[in-house]
């Protein structure tokens, strides 16, 4: 028989029809198509119209940007101050620029990755729900409250690392939540490599490492059979087996950093990291429980993303209590530990007061929820009253009113300034593009200075290494030029030389921010107080850029003086 006449055989193309049908997806993966659609549109709009990418989301593709395209490119350009997945991730966009310059230009790329991780989180949500057994009808509400939850989307449209933090913390919780219910080693293993991961991702993971050793060392003691020395032995191990990824992680990276920087922990010791930003911010440390009122405030923000936060933590607890079901703990814990360390961060005053610290208040509240109804909710008594006989159907239907509620709680805190800071001005001016405020029209026009003096330095058509910068306060300026090549920025192996002798080497321009316009941490002003003011003797003024009330800092821009 020839091929075509086998091709032509009915029984032939019936199984070929059946070969090549394609499957329907599953619900995981339909949610997360749809979401990913959906977070991909607001990222674009985000991006190219309403002008609302994060800062630190702009400065991450800058430093993407200079890795590949810089003056000097190379690897360890991506900086040690921040964890490093939220810039690596950028590149395979910000490589795609000379063909979309607005991956770069416009900080496409940003928005971009972050709704790949936040819908790769709605995902993790919804095959967690499905390995609670819940009904496909509770599946889909509760993913969709997570996925629809007004923090949630701007978060994932505006670029920043909430979402990977999102990603890696909800891999971490259904890993767990896996072994404490089946004590499989891959489950073990998987969680210990997610916690290493969402070290390289956001530094408060680390209170997720601290939950999830405790977590395990404390299952494995309780439920290993025999003597205390045996119990305490696996429970040293599986501690190792969960542990070590995010110790190896950490080292590695503080490693890298001390070989590269001379400073193993540059986000608390460098001039650009944390502590320096909230010195420059005037916002003072304080001692703890000095003062109350910064937590309260935390944790008021987090009622109003997540209304059922605290009556979720009461069920689930009593439920756990009663019943001892220990498996039920070990997601919240981990989740409740973020929430808990920024709460204590906040009223320390460590971390600037910012509404995304809470972010993970929604996921918590809703793996709380779902735990609490695939335990069956609250067990009747032996002989429960008339009124209690009904009672757990009602608090499960309680739990999920305060999960709808999220919804229209979350969009009043979302677009409320002093909640969502900044964010809510931007968010509302995409809203009622014909409404806007003098304040919201300011904002979305943040960068247009930064974009001028890039425009204005571009214009003068510099050879390489001609202006000394620090892109620590001009990584707009750096990413909108099209002449890249003329900038020595801080990332470059010798700006160090070119930074102590200007004039030495050839440098032409200096461009230099108002120190007190948020400048202070700038490198050229740490080297040369006066020379934002004076020139110090090395410089001619040769123009001012001045800043709006909303624009950052405003930027002289000096001609060195020859033999200086």
């Amino acid at each position: 028989m020839t091929t075509t006449t086998l091709a032509g055989t009915p029984g032939v193309r019936a199984r070929a029809r059946l070969l090549w049908r394609p499957r329907r997806p599953d619900l995981p993966t339909a949610l997360f198509a749809g979401s990913l659609a959906l977070y991909l549109g607001l990222g674009i709009i985000f991006a190219l119209w309403g002008h609302a990418v994060g800062g630190d989301a702009i400065s991450r593709v800058e430093m993407a940007d200079r890795v590949i395209f810089g003056r000097d490119p190379h690897l360890a350009a991506v900086g040690f101050v921040w964890s490093p997945i939220p810039v690596l991730g950028l590149l395979p966009f910000v490589v795609l620029a000379p063909l979309i310059p607005a991956m770069v230009t416009q900080a496409l790329a940003a928005p971009l990755l972050s709704a790949l991780f936040m819908a790769g989180a709605v995902y993790q949500m919804a095959r967690l729900l499905g390995d609670l057994r819940l009904s496909r009808r509770l599946q889909v509400i509760l993913t969709l409250c997570f996925a629809l939850q007004p923090m949630i989307l701007e978060y994932a449209a505006n670029g920043m690392s909430e979402a990977a933090l999102l990603f890696f913390l909800m891999l971490v919780v259904r890993r767990l939540h896996a072994w404490m219910a089946t004590d499989r080693l891959s489950d073990l293993v998987g969680c210990g490599i997610y916690l290493g991961l969402a070290y390289l991702t956001r530094y408060e993971s680390t209170a997720a490492f601290l939950a999830v050793v405790v977590v395990v060392t404390l299952t494995t003691v309780l439920r290993t059979a025999g003597g205390r020395r045996l119990r305490w032995g696996r429970a040293l191990v599986d501690g190792v087996v969960v542990g070590l990824p995010f110790l190896i992680a950490f080292s590695v990276w503080a490693l890298l950093s001390y070989m590269i920087t001379g400073q193993p922990f540059q986000q608390f010791s460098s001039a650009y990291g944390n502590s320096s930003q909230i010195a420059q911010a005037g916002i003072t440390t304080l001692g703890l429980g000095a003062d109350l009122s910064h937590a309260l405030q935390t944790i008021g923000w987090s009622l109003l993303l997540a209304p059922g936060l605290i009556l979720a933590t009461l069920l689930l607890a009593l439920r756990v209590l009663r019943h001892h079901e220990w498996t039920a703990l070990g997601a919240p814990l981990v989740l409740w530990a973020v929430l808990a360390f920024m709460i204590v961060t906040d009223s320390l005053g460590a971390t600037q007061p910012h509404l995304r610290y809470d972010i993970s208040a929604i996921p918590l509240t809703l793996v709380m929820v779902a735990l609490f109804l695939s335990l069956g909710g609250v067990a009747l008594p032996a002989r429960p009253p008339h009124w209690w006989r009904r009672a757990p159907g009602f608090l499960g239907l309680l739990l999920l009113a305060s999960c709808l509620l999220a919804l229209p709680s979350g969009w009043r805190t979302v677009l409320d300034p002093a909640a969502n800071d900044g964010d809510a001005y931007l968010i509302r001016a995409m809203l009622q593009p014909a409404r806007t405020t003098v304040i919201e029209r300011e904002l979305q026009h943040e960068w247009d200075l930064d974009q001028a003096v890039s425009a204005r330095m571009d214009a003068l058509h510099l050879g390489p290494g001609r202006v000394l910068m620090d892109d620590f306060n001009g990584f707009v300026i750096y990413m909108d030029s099209s002449n890249q090549d003329q900038y020595v920025i801080t990332s470059d192996r010798d700006f160090t030389q070119y930074l102590s002798d200007p004039g030495a080497f050839g440098v032409a321009y200096i461009l230099i921010p108002d120190p007190t316009q948020g400048g202070g941490l700038d490198a050229i002003n740490r080297t040369y107080p006066s020379l934002y003011r004076t020139g110090a003797g090395i410089a001619t003024l040769v123009r001012t850029f001045t800043a709006g009330p909303y624009q950052g800092a405003s930027w002289r821009l000096y001609r060195v003086t020859p033999n200086s």
